[in-house]
């Protein structure tokens, strides 16, 4: 997919770095997207979109966990000579009723570093940014509290996720048809390694 760097510039209202790399990883316990979107002197596209897939087995333990995940990351890592700009989701508290989630806040740090770490050598840039820092920068605003609902496939009603807002707005703003979660998250934060 390919966009003009100046029809971006203008949806984006921001400036977009020319002759770069900017990688986003939208990381998951299970399920990380990856995105590299590239810039020449006039255009932006995609490089390749990936998904570093974690097996949900009960019997893994953490250790187990980051093992694979380390091991998936050293073969992507194989492919990469260099890399201008590395945007790595940071994760954050959330509460579930009145108990936050610290198990997942433990976990997603420790992959996050692991993916600092492994690029590193390999990225001129690299910074953390919250999902939804990222989506604000590039215009997108979320309805999650107006509890907007949306029909499914087997007619059964479910409140709209912001993931699913998130793949929509790329879908009428970039005609970007994404079908994974990760993935749309994995391009809104390599876009923002892109903004000037």
């Amino acid at each position: 997919m390919k966009w003009k760097i100046i029809d971006i510039e203008k949806l984006l209202g921001k400036k977009i770095k020319k002759n770069i790399l900017s990688v986003g990883f939208d990381v998951a316990e299970y399920s990380t997207g990856v995105c590299f979107l590239r810039t020449s002197e006039t255009e932006l596209y995609v490089d390749k979109f990936q998904i570093i897939e974690i097996s949900r087995s009960k019997e893994l333990t953490i250790i187990d966990k980051l093992e694979l995940y380390l091991k998936e990351l050293f073969k992507l890592r194989k492919t990469i000579k260099k890399i201008n700009v590395s945007v790595i989701e940071d994760c954050h508290l959330q509460y579930f009723g009145r108990k936050p989630n610290v198990w997942t806040v433990k976990i997603l740090s420790r992959f996050e570093t692991l993916v600092w770490a492994i690029f590193r050598k390999y990225t001129d840039y690299s910074y953390f940014k919250q999902a939804q820092h990222a989506r604000l920068a590039i215009g997108f605003k979320s309805r999650r509290k107006k509890k907007i609902e949306k029909t499914i496939k087997n007619n059964r009603k479910k409140k709209e996720t912001v993931k699913l807002q998130v793949k929509n707005w790329l879908k009428k703003q970039f005609k970007l048809n994404i079908e994974k979660d990760d993935l749309a998250d994995a391009f809104v934060l390599a876009l923002n390694g892109l903004l000037c």
